[in-house]
């Protein structure tokens, strides 16, 4: 079966995993815990906390409407961290389907 990425795109996944990994302190046993349906709510509450409340001063000034470089840099920290706790949690899910 052929993989779906080449070597250097592997390579660059597991150096963007490590990144993560090393930057935000989840643990498999902090993120897997709950449902699905838990963890959509949980992301809910993050979009309701920040991308819905947004202040007026993340905006730049006479920037067209268009979000500033500290709220681009909080949206970025929130993704990241939501995609390493996705990734946590497909892997526990699919190793729980692929075991012996």
């Amino acid at each position: 079966m052929d993989l779906p990425l080449s070597p250097k795109g592997w390579d660059y996944l597991g150096n963007v995993s490590l990144r993560l990994r090393q930057t935000y302190n989840d643990t498999m046993e902090s993120v897997s815990t709950g449902s699905s349906k838990a963890w959509a709510e949980e992301s809910f509450k993050i979009v309701q906390s920040f991308a819905y409340q947004v202040e007026e001063d993340l905006f730049s000034a006479g920037n067209s409407g268009k979000p500033s470089e500290a709220y681009l840099t909080k949206s970025r920290a929130i993704a990241e961290k939501q995609l390493l706790r996705g990734g946590m949690r497909l892997a526990q899910v699919m190793s729980l389907i692929f075991s012996d």
